[in-house]
């Protein structure tokens, strides 16, 4: 089983418990990168992902939201807490 992860720069941040009415539509406007073809992401309320990028993104990752779908299962939505 292989899992699809998106990583996405959003302005919204879990502290202010933000409703977000069209989260899809929001989401395709943001910047994003897809891993498709991922090995399978078990979900959890706390996970630890290992995404394999550009050097560059190491002191200033970009990122602070995360979709993963497993094959046909529905989509799960991460807030990135931390990214060392």
């Amino acid at each position: 089983m292989k899992s699809t992860l998106k990583l996405y720069k959003v302005e919204f941040k879990p502290e202010l418990n933000p409703l977000v009415e069209y989260l899809a539509d929001y989401l395709a406007q943001c910047d994003r990168s897809t891993y498709s073809n991922f090995q399978y992401i078990k979900h959890n309320l706390n996970i630890v992902i290992k995404v394999p990028m550009n050097q560059t993104y190491v002191d200033n990752f970009p990122f602070n939201y995360a979709s993963i779908q497993n094959e046909n299962e529905s989509i799960f939505y991460y807030y990135i807490m931390d990214s060392s």
